[in-house]
């Protein structure tokens, strides 16, 4: 998204930088964006990792008890579980 007063002046850029750019999908991405409907998205996929998380959270503390410490997931879709296999030591 560019404000328009700017388009006169870099148009031979983006000419230059979208020379084999797809034009229909960088419309519909530009309408994806501008409409929020992004944004909706993004809130939809956190909620619902969210809730994937907390599922799959309780599923192996019920499982494992205390015995595998659960780390990360704050910031992300991600788990770790750093537990000691006796057979691999």
């Amino acid at each position: 998204m560019l404000p328009a007063p700017l388009l006169p002046r870099l148009r031979p850029a983006l000419h230059e930088l979208l020379r084999g750019g797809n034009r229909p999908e960088q419309q519909a991405l530009a309408l994806f964006l501008s409409s929020g409907d992004f944004n909706r998205h993004l809130s939809k996929m956190r909620r619902l990792y969210r809730q994937r998380q907390a599922t799959l959270r309780a599923a192996l503390q019920e499982t494992f008890g205390a015995q595998v410490p659960l780390l990360g997931g704050e910031c992300g879709m991600h788990l770790v579980l750093p537990w000691r296999i006796r057979w691999m030591m």
